[in-house]
């Protein structure tokens, strides 16, 4: 790949171009993780790319249908009483990646949703099920480069979670001090400083992938 005609900045090609990289390497590393459920490329009238992360969450059942779980099973079945005392919420985390036309460089939008297709986008929500705990306190007071607000989605008009690209230059140009990037190596960079805070963590199958193709490109040439 050739190099970002002006980092920090991405043109509409070169992003486009970065979203086809990480579903490629999904694609060829994704089986070799379980952080990212699904990686997708949308080429509608705004491209945008789509991660996918589905959680997994142990809960507890309410004592009364604990207590008859218990008396269905024999006292010394350990197992058993496990398996009928707790249960299981699954979440659904799309991020969601699109180019600002205004600031010309990807912005994060982040939507919730429970196995019945529908978590309340309230700011709860999000530091429950998404903000790491190591981050919190900092989101909290600081917000992520920039805050994190709620907007409506470009693409369906539902109200989602948006990370605001304001101090994202910024942040980059300090983060990168080359001026020659490729647009693949771009996307892992802006991930690293956009999306930890929210949650969203490159996998290290995907992000060594994507340094090996990206070797590979250049012994080839």
């Amino acid at each position: 790949m050739e190099p970002l005609v002006s980092f920090p900045l991405i043109t509409a090609w070169e992003f486009e171009q970065a979203c086809q990289a990480i579903v490629t390497r999904f694609g060829l590393c994704g089986h070799l993780q379980n952080e990212w459920s699904r990686v997708e490329l949308f080429k509608q009238d705004l491209a945008y790319l789509r991660i996918t992360r589905t959680l997994h969450r142990a809960i507890d059942r309410a004592q009364s249908d604990s207590d008859e779980a218990e008396d269905e099973v024999h006292e010394d079945d350990e197992e058993a009483l496990q398996s009928r005392s707790t249960g299981e919420s699954e979440m659904r985390i799309e991020y969601e990646v699109f180019l600002s036309p205004i600031y010309q460089v990807p912005v994060l939008y982040i939507n919730l949703e429970d196995r019945n297709g529908v978590v309340p986008p309230t700011i709860e929500s999000l530091y429950e099920h998404v903000i790491p705990e190591q981050f919190k306190s900092h989101v909290r007071h600081f917000g992520v480069l920039g805050g994190i607000t709620m907007a409506d989605h470009p693409a369906t008009n539902r109200p989602v979670f948006f990370v605001h690209p304001c101090n994202t230059v910024d942040a980059l140009r300090a983060s990168f001090q080359e001026s020659k990037i490729t647009s693949d190596k771009y996307i892992l960079l802006w991930m690293g400083l956009v999306g930890g805070c929210a949650g969203l963590q490159v996998p290290t199958a995907i992000a060594i992938g994507q340094a090996n193709s990206t070797h590979a490109n250049g012994d080839a040439s």
